[in-house]
């Protein structure tokens, strides 16, 4: 029985850049689910109450978001950022994407917990996504503390893509190599 080896895989990893693009984009979400929960501020033009909903939503809205997070994870088995950017977390041991259930209990208790993003607020003064973000700049595979709990990395899963990286990262070229097919030197 062969084992699985991420680095001979044909999987990409994801650019840190399109990993942060996609937090963008969840945290885009949160902001539209934060103003559509407040319609009273909104509709009365209360700049004050819509800035400081903006910086510090109430335990509803981060419901409310959560709930459409933890759907689309289970219809697309990822958050809605990484199904935007065609981000998929893989299972490094066994290079299969990790199923909705996966995701939900492993990957996103320790997201929350290390990005800093409802838990630990005051008490740990914001060290924790600084130390999570340097580890997806600077770390193995891009990965991030909640990446290691979960054993998963984030690889690009183009639209064309049924098993995993591009068509052309599907041929006999060695992932993070140029195709070099039809050039001469």
């Amino acid at each position: 029985m062969k084992t699985f080896k991420f680095e001979e895989s044909n999987f990409r990893v994801a650019p840190v850049s399109d990993r942060f693009a996609a937090f963008t984009i969840d945290c885009i979400l949160l902001w539209i689910v934060v103003l559509c929960t407040m319609n009273d501020a909104v509709m009365a033009g209360d700049a004050k109450a819509i800035e400081d909903a903006l910086r510090a939503p109430s335990v509803f809205q981060y419901s409310v978001y959560a709930l459409i997070q933890i759907c689309i994870i289970c219809i697309f088995g990822r958050s809605a950022g990484k199904c935007a950017l065609y981000l998929a977390p893989i299972n490094i041991r066994t290079g299969q994407r990790t199923s909705a259930l996966e995701y939900l209990l492993l990957r996103t208790p320790a997201w929350l917990i290390f990005s800093n993003f409802l838990i630990f607020d005051d008490f740990l003064d914001g060290w924790p996504i600084w130390i999570n973000c340097l580890m997806i700049v600077f770390g193995s595979n891009s990965r991030g503390i909640h990446d290691f709990i979960a054993g998963t990395v984030i690889v690009d899963m183009p639209p064309d893509s049924k098993k995993g990286g591009s068509a052309k990262q599907q041929g006999d070229a060695p992932p993070h190599q140029p195709d070099t097919v039809g050039k001469q030197a």
